[in-house]
C-alpha cells in the first residue's frame, strides 16, 4: 500500500497563554518527509511543559527517522518510545513539580497508517460527507465517567473535571506508560487525518469538524477557517491537517493488520456500545472539585487508599499523581470509593425502612373501662336462711347484699368475667377500714357473661 498526501498543513497558536507548551513534529517551517507527524501538549509549567513536549517529540522524530526499516512495526515504535523517555529523563532536575506531556503520533507506511496516543490530545480519521471513522479515546477522568455511564458524551465537554487526565508521558522509569496503538488500512482518496491538542476543541465538536472537512474549497481555506474558529481559545492549540491525495493498493494488502473497527480505544466503537448503558444524573466528585489556576500549583487531593496525594496541573491540563516522598507515581483516578459509599448508605436506608415499615409492629389497644368497681364478678353461693337469700357480689367494701324473695334458697354462680384490675391508691378512710378499692380496665365482656347487679331474677 502506498499513500500519497497533499501538502500537510499545521496550526500552532498560543491562545491566551503567555508561552507555547505544544510541540509539532516536523517542527514548524521544516519540510516533512510525508510519513511521521506528532503533536504533543506539554504540562508542568515554569517552561517545563514546553521542555517536555519538545524533548519527547524531537526524540521520537529523530529515532524513527534514523532507525525505522520498512515496514514500520509495533516493536520499532516501542523502541522509539523508550528512547524518547530516556531523553526526557535526562531533562529531569529532580523537581517536585514533574513535567509531562501528552502524545499523538501518526506514521504512513506500506502497511497502512499507524496511530498512537497518550493523554487527551486526539487523532481523527475523517471521511468527508460520510463520517468520523476513528477518534482516539481520551485518557481522562470525564471519559472514564462516560464509559461507566455516569455522564453522557455531550456532558464531557462541560464537566467541571473535564481537564483531568489519567495517563501522560512523564519523567521517571517507574512512571512510564505505553500508548494505545491502532492500525488503519481502510484509507481512501480525500480522507483526512487530523491530529490536535485539546485546545483546538474548546469551541468545536465532532459535528463541526465533519462539516468543516466536508466543505468545498482548498485545504488552505479549511485551515484558515479552523484558525478563525479557534482564535479566541484560552489554551495553546496545535494541529496537523493531513489530506489523502491517492492510495495505491498492492497484492497482499488484505492481509495487513487492521483494527480500526474493533479497537477498544476508538471512540466510534465505544459510543456504539454506550448506547445500551443508562446515564446516571449524579456526576460530581467532591474530592476532585477545584478551580483551575493559570499557573502551576500542587494541591492536596482527597483520594482513597493513598497518602499525600497531589495533583500537578498547568492551566487547563491536570495530571493526577501519588507522591511517596521521593517520586511521583502516576495513578488512575477511580470512582469505586464513591460507589462503595453510596452502596453502604443505600443498605443503611433500606435497613431503617425495613425496621420501621416492613417488620411487624406490636399494637396496643386501650381496653374499654367498665363502670364496675370490682376486681371480680364472682357470685358466691347463696344461703337459704328462712326465706332470706344472701348473695356476695364483691362490690366496693365486700358487704353482703341480701334480698327477700320469699322463696327457697339456691346457689347461683354466674360465669366469671375476664377483667384485668387496675390498682388505684387507697384513700385514708379505706386504709382505716381495711378495705381495698381497685379500678379495672377489662376487655369488653359479652352481655351474656355478666349478671348486672340487682338483676339476678327470682330464685325458685
Amino acid at each position: 500500500m502506498r499513500i500519497e498526501l497533499f501538502k500537510p498543513l499545521s496550526i500552532h497558536e498560543k491562545g491566551q497563554r503567555p508561552n507555547q507548551e505544544d510541540s509539532l513534529w516536523p517542527r514548524e517551517g521544516e519540510k516533512s518527509n510525508g510519513q511521521l507527524f506528532i503533536v504533543c501538549d506539554g504540562m508542568g509549567g515554569h517552561e517545563k511543559g514546553e521542555v517536555a513536549s519538545q524533548t519527547f517529540s524531537e526524540a521520537l522524530g529523530s529515532w524513527i527517522g534514523e532507525n525505522v526499516i520498512t515496514p514500520f512495526s509495533d516493536e520499532q515504535l516501542r523502541s522509539a518510545i523508550e528512547y524518547a523517555y530516556e531523553k526526557l529523563d535526562e531533562k529531569d532536575g529532580g523537581e517536585f513539580k514533574k513535567m509531562g506531556t501528552t502524545l499523538t503520533l501518526l506514521y504512513f507506511d506500506t502497511n497502512g497508517v499507524t496511530v498512537a496516543h497518550i493523554g487527551d490530545s486526539r487523532i481523527y480519521h475523517i471521511r468527508p460527507n460520510e463520517g468520523i471513522l476513528y477518534q482516539s479515546r481520551d485518557h481522562s477522568l470525564v471519559f472514564d465517567l462516560y464509559q461507566r455511564g455516569e455522564i453522557s458524551y455531550e456532558e464531557m465537554s462541560t464537566h467541571p473535571q473535564k481537564n483531568v487526565i489519567t495517563k501522560a508521558v512523564t519523567t521517571g522509569r517507574e512512571n512510564r506508560v505505553t500508548p494505545d496503538v491502532c492500525h488503519i488500512t481502510d484509507v481512501r482518496p480525500d480522507d483526512w487525518f487530523y491530529l490536535c491538542s485539546d485546545g483546538m476543541l474548546e469551541n468545536m465538536d465532532n459535528d463541526d469538524l465533519l462539516a468543516l472537512f466536508s466543505e468545498e474549497g482548498s485545504d488552505e481555506k479549511k485551515r484558515q477557517k479552523l484558525i478563525a474558529e479557534t482564535v479566541d481559545n484560552n489554551d495553546n492549540h496545535t494541529a496537523w491537517m493531513l489530506h489523502v491525495k491517492n492510495v495505491v493498493t498492492e497484492p497482499g494488502d488484505e492481509l495487513l493488520p487492521e483494527n480500526e473497527t474493533t479497537a477498544k480505544w476508538n471512540v466510534m466503537n465505544i459510543r456504539l456500545a454506550q448506547q445500551r448503558i443508562p446515564v446516571r444524573e449524579e456526576t460530581s466528585i467532591e474530592g476532585l472539585s477545584y478551580e483551575v489556576p493559570n499557573d502551576v500549583v500542587v494541591v492536596e487531593a482527597e483520594m482513597p487508599n493513598a497518602q499525600n496525594n497531589s495533583k500537578i496541573f498547568h492551566g487547563n491540563d491536570i495530571y493526577l499523581n501519588d507522591y511517596d516522598g521521593k517520586d511521583l507515581k502516576s495513578v488512575k483516578v477511580s470512582n469505586q470509593w464513591k460507589i462503595v459509599s453510596i452502596t453502604l448508605l443505600s443498605v443503611l436506608v433500606v435497613g431503617i425502612l425495613a425496621y420501621n415499615f416492613i417488620m411487624p409492629r406490636k399494637t396496643t389497644t386501650e381496653p374499654q373501662v367498665m363502670n364496675v368497681e370490682t376486681d371480680t364478678a364472682e357470685v358466691a353461693t347463696s344461703e337459704d336462711n328462712g326465706g332470706t337469700r344472701s348473695v356476695t357480689t364483691g362490690i366496693e367494701d365486700n358487704k353482703n347484699v341480701t334480698s327477700n324473695n320469699g322463696g327457697k334458697g339456691r346457689s347461683a354462680t354466674p360465669p366469671k368475667t375476664n377483667l384485668q384490675p387496675q390498682t388505684s391508691k387507697k384513700s385514708d378512710s379505706e386504709k382505716k377500714e381495711g378495705t381495698t378499692t381497685k379500678e379495672t380496665k377489662p376487655k369488653q365482656p359479652e352481655s351474656s357473661d355478666i349478671i348486672p347487679q340487682g338483676e339476678l331474677g327470682p330464685i325458685m
